[in-house]
């Protein structure tokens, strides 16, 4: 046996080779997502703190969009594909907002008026509404955390959708902050979990298991 083989082999003349560890990517993508959602929530619900939506683009394109694409690619090497696909989508959805809201792009200029431009912000929310609760749906066998985050993302996102359509600062986008300031908290809930295991924390905190549950009839 050669010593290249032996090395790959992990046999022979060396310590035989660890299996490479993968470090869970969940922790990072929750409070990524978090994070940017808890800023722009509170631009949303009126607050005179923060006034306008500028101070969150930063926050979107790089630690909720680039991070959370970048967790994606490392779920897909943990061997999540759940994860790697609901987290990818996430970050290119953050990456997306950025992009509507810097005036450089001209996104909302290419629309003649507010409304037109709220219309198709509807349309393009709805979109993202209807496959957030397709991952509700998909999560039923992963954590009760997860799946009661989804349903806040996805309560989150169909408040937005009915604010646009109706082309008003109200009371609907209003609502949408505060769900969207409880988002963030489950998933820095979620997160923590991830975190605080009996590995390294004297705490843990609980997701309740839902992959045991049978729920056919």
């Amino acid at each position: 046996m050669s010593l290249e083989n032996s090395l790959e082999s992990g046999k022979g003349y060396l310590i035989p080779l660890a299996k490479p560890v993968v470090a869970d990517p969940g922790p990072l993508a929750f409070s990524s997502f978090a994070l940017t959602t808890f800023v722009l929530s509170v631009h949303l619900i009126g607050s005179s703190l923060l006034t306008a939506p500028d101070i969150v683009l930063g926050a979107a394109l790089f630690y909720s969009g680039l991070i959370q694409i970048l967790t994606g690619m490392w779920y897909f090497h943990y061997g999540n594909t759940f994860g790697a696909t609901v987290t990818s989508s996430f970050g290119a959805f953050w990456l997306s907002y950025g992009i509507i809201k810097i005036p450089a792009f001209g996104v909302e200029a290419a629309y003649e008026t507010k409304e037109h431009f709220e219309n198709a912000n509807g349309i393009y929310l709805a979109a993202w509404t209807i496959y957030t609760l397709f991952l509700v749906i998909a999560s039923l066998r992963t954590t009760a955390a997860i799946v009661i985050l989804l349903f806040f993302v996805f309560l989150h996102l169909l408040l937005l959708t009915i604010g646009n359509f109706i082309h008003s600062d109200n009371e609907v986008i209003v609502a949408a902050g505060y769900v969207g300031i409880i988002t963030a908290f489950v998933a820095w809930y979620n997160s923590f979990a991830g975190l605080l295991t009996k590995e390294t924390h004297f705490i843990s905190l609980p997701v309740l298991d839902l992959s045991h549950y049978n729920f056919k009839h």
